[in-house]
């Protein structure tokens, strides 16, 4: 990586990231093929989790420079943001090779955190409002991918996110914590409005259990402490019309 400086300490250009972090195989390799710019994440993160804040190589050297110890853990302090591309500030053919990275670094290296999906979304329609650049763990087909759809057409929604569950996950997805675990919703929008529906989607079958009906209560709940900034809504199968009514109450 060089790293040419400009007169504002926060403002660098990054001109090369190849040949990249090379990971070991089964891993992701990072490059940056981003041109610049705009920093917000709508899962509002703040931190790194532990599994993140060291990155290991075998038989990689370690780097080491003067002042080391004063910034080695100041990745801790800077927020998750999302690059998004500005056309007008992009510096080089985008898909030819890396193009120029303009912003703090630190910001720019943390926006290819904030979304670590297992699965990546391969399928052929074309989807318009996702927030990521990918989708992570969606099928290419069934009844949660025509939810997925049908948020995408939706005229009052700006934009969507396919919310990761599991464990490790608590800083970078959104959750709402049970009597048992943490509820890890299948959907996070943002209407043009300004209100924030929160979908979970359940087929007919699972709708009415017991796990389902706590989720349900608590959640809810949860959409009436916000003052009704917050929308929480779990339709029964591919009853979309009921999203449609939450929406528009």
């Amino acid at each position: 990586m060089s790293v040419a400086a400009r007169s504002h300490p926060l403002r660098r250009t990054v001109n090369s990231l190849a040949p990249c972090f090379a990971l070991p195989a089964g891993n992701v390799i990072i490059k940056a093929k981003l041109a610049l710019c705009l920093f917000e994440n709508p899962l509002k993160t703040a931190s790194l989790t532990g599994a993140h804040e060291s990155l290991s190589l075998p038989g990689m050297p370690t780097l080491d420079w003067i002042g080391k110890k004063a910034v080695v853990n100041n990745h801790k302090v800077v927020p998750y943001r999302l690059i998004r591309c500005e056309g007008g500030l992009c510096a080089g053919a985008v898909g030819e090779g890396n193009s120029l990275v303009e912003g703090d670094n630190w910001e720019a290296l943390k926006a290819l955190l904030p979304y670590p999906y297992n699965r990546k979304y391969n399928g052929g329609h074309v989807f318009q409002k996702q927030y990521y650049p990918a989708i992570g763990e969606l099928q290419e087909s069934g009844e949660q991918f025509d939810c997925a759809v049908f948020l995408d057409s939706f005229p009052e929604i700006t934009w969507w996110v396919r919310n990761l569950a599991g464990i490790g996950r608590e800083q970078t997805s959104f959750w709402i914590q049970t009597a048992t675990d943490k509820f890890y919703p299948d959907f996070v929008c943002l209407l043009n409005e300004g209100r924030r529906p929160i979908l979970e989607y359940k087929n007919a079958t699972d709708w009415s259990n017991d796990d389902n009906k706590q989720k349900r209560a608590v959640s809810e709940l949860w959409a009436e402490r916000s003052g009704r900034k917050c929308l929480f809504v779990m339709p029964k199968g591919p009853d979309f019309n009921r999203i449609k009514l939450a929406i528009k109450i």
